[in-house]
């Protein structure tokens, strides 16, 4: 899978920035994503199950909880999002995205609906030491992760934050950059693992199907 570029990907006012964003694949955006309040919470234990471990079981009581719905091209939820203030300097966010959605782009427009629904100065990002997209995803984003969380190796998560089109220190980002490598090795065992669970994708495509009816 190539990677995107290392520019940030949205400006200032929460705007996507043109051209560039997946490198020379760039792709045609041709859907536009809704929120809808709460999160049915069959749908969520589905998404932690499948995605175990990577997705906190705490945001199912988040201050902040949206279903993701395509505008133009799906008929059922293609994730969620939840927001919750779980430290004092900022708002934590949880997305999760189905698998098997063939366009690459939803999480971006899932983000810009979040700075245009939530637009909050501070977005803090927690994520497992093994998930590797997640961190490439902050990347793009400007973040970075608090040094003493990738360098203690009894935390199994590394905690960070990202301001919408601006870059944090370059301490944080060096953290992050320190914590890649490992990750992508572990993500790639994780994906074993991931591929494997077939009730797990089952349940959830059945889910869906019921959804569109």
């Amino acid at each position: 899978m190539k990677e995107m570029n290392n520019a940030i990907l949205f400006n200032r006012d929460g705007s996507l920035k043109q051209g560039g964003i997946f490198g020379d694949d760039s792709p045609v955006i041709d859907d536009e994503v809704q929120f809808k309040e709460g999160i049915d919470t069959r749908f969520m234990d589905l998404m932690i199950k499948l995605y175990k471990p990577f997705l906190n079981t705490s945001y199912k009581k988040a201050r902040y909880r949206y279903t993701v719905l395509s505008k133009h091209k799906y008929n059922h939820p293609v994730g969620f999002i939840a927001v919750d203030r779980t430290t004092a300097i900022a708002q934590f966010i949880e997305i999760a995205l189905i698998p098997d959605l063939k366009e690459k782009y939803y999480a971006l427009l899932t983000l810009q609906k979040l700075f245009q629904t939530l637009p909050f100065e501070k977005y803090g990002w927690t994520v497992d030491k093994s998930n590797y997209p997640s961190i490439r995803l902050l990347e793009k984003l400007g973040g970075g992760f608090y040094e003493n969380t990738v360098n203690n190796k009894k935390r199994i998560k590394a905690e960070g934050f990202f301001r919408v089109g601006r870059s944090v220190s370059k301490k944080m980002q060096d953290a992050l950059q320190l914590l890649k490598p490992q990750a992508r090795e572990k993500f790639r065992e994780w994906l074993k693992e991931f591929n494997a669970r077939k009730n797990e994708r089952q349940e959830l495509k059945q889910y869906l199907e019921e959804y569109t009816t």
